[in-house]
């Protein structure tokens, strides 16, 4: 079962920032317009919401945090105030958390958004959570079947699509003595060596870094070995095959990884295996790391490759068993072991 499941929200307010003029500018930046009472959403697009909040966290941009800046005007300290409030003070506490991002988006370029701020439960057991996405507005069109003609109805201000990548979330989960473990996701970030850079919302909105955990550096490990062989001058079946190597690598039930390992044992050439260390320990420790894969649990359940612009995908349980590869004069040759269904 992976960590971001069993989601129910309970409560949930928006705000809207906007975006910083610059400087230079005559006019002056806008603050943000406050909601002072929640959202009633219904069952469906209350569902959709929970979709997407599960979607933007259930992948390889999540990563868990650790808290750099403790104080009382923290996004941390106002969600531990928040969590099991009256409704007022939930109210207020999402206002001074929108107030914080607004105030940590200093540079021009950043846009503004809606802000979302829920609190429900999640997991299994169920633990108290509290969620903050912000999202940028998008324009778009819906049909409407008006009987002799569909009409294109011109929509302003969309946010949180299926297919946006323009947002970020993170979510708070409670746990004992009044703590708080903390995730975020974001696709726009740029993060290395465990350090985030130049980017508001992690560090300066939510005053926190990666933090230093097995769920973590198993992510990492996953994510950086997979670009790696991507990035080695070998042929694109044996570039598979090193694929099929880290999903089974991570997936066995050993409790520790390590680069040198995986190197050793799957990769037999001499100087592909000294570069791919090289490279590895970059930005991967050289030393083994305890392995906890709740982060990439989903991820392991899969495995996918690209011939120009068709996708092969399938469960990772028999992939390098069922898929062949060849490679000749321009050509690519897939074989798949089993019976053609479903056509």
């Amino acid at each position: 079962m992976t960590l971001f499941r069993n989601l129910h929200i309970q409560r949930l307010i928006a705000h809207k920032i906007f975006k910083r003029y610059d400087a230079k500018s005559a006019l002056k930046p806008s603050t943000p317009t406050y909601s002072r009472r929640l959202v009633n959403l219904p069952d469906e697009p209350k569902d959709t919401l929970i979709k997407r909040v599960i979607k933007a966290l259930d992948n390889k941009y999540c990563l868990e945090l650790e808290q750099i800046r403790l104080t009382e005007e923290t996004v941390y300290a106002r969600v531990l105030a928040m969590l099991g409030a009256d409704e007022n003070t939930f109210i207020e506490q999402s206002q001074k958390i929108t107030g914080l991002l607004w105030e940590a988006q200093r540079s021009p370029i950043i846009n503004g958004g809606v802000i979302i701020i829920a609190d429900g439960i999640i997991g299994y057991p169920s633990r108290s959570c509290c969620i903050v996405i912000k999202a940028e507005e998008d324009v778009g069109f819906s049909a409407k079947d008006n009987g002799d003609a569909i009409e294109l109805d011109y929509m302003k201000e969309l946010f949180l699509t299926d297919s946006q990548k323009f947002q970020k979330i993170a979510i708070f989960i409670a746990k004992s003595n009044n703590q708080l473990e903390v995730y975020a996701s974001d696709q726009q970030a740029r993060y290395s060596e465990g350090i985030y850079k130049a980017n508001f919302f992690v560090t300066d909105f939510l005053g926190c870094n990666i933090a230093d955990s097995a769920k973590t550096q198993t992510q990492a490990f996953f994510n950086r070995t997979q670009e790696v062989v991507d990035s080695l001058e070998i042929s694109a079946s044996e570039k598979l095959q090193l694929r099929n190597a880290v999903y089974s690598y991570i997936g066995s039930a050993q409790p520790n990884i390590s680069v040198s390992e995986f190197a050793d044992v799957y990769i037999q050439n001499p100087a592909i295996r000294d570069n791919f260390r090289s490279k590895a320990h970059e930005t991967l420790p050289n030393i083994g790391i305890p392995k906890d894969i709740t982060l990439v649990e989903r991820q392991l359940k899969r495995q996918e490759f690209s011939v120009g612009a068709i996708k092969i995908v399938g469960p990772s349980e028999n992939f390098a068993a069922s898929v062949e590869i060849e490679e000749s004069d321009g050509y690519v040759t897939v074989r798949i072991r089993g019976q053609l269904e479903d056509v």
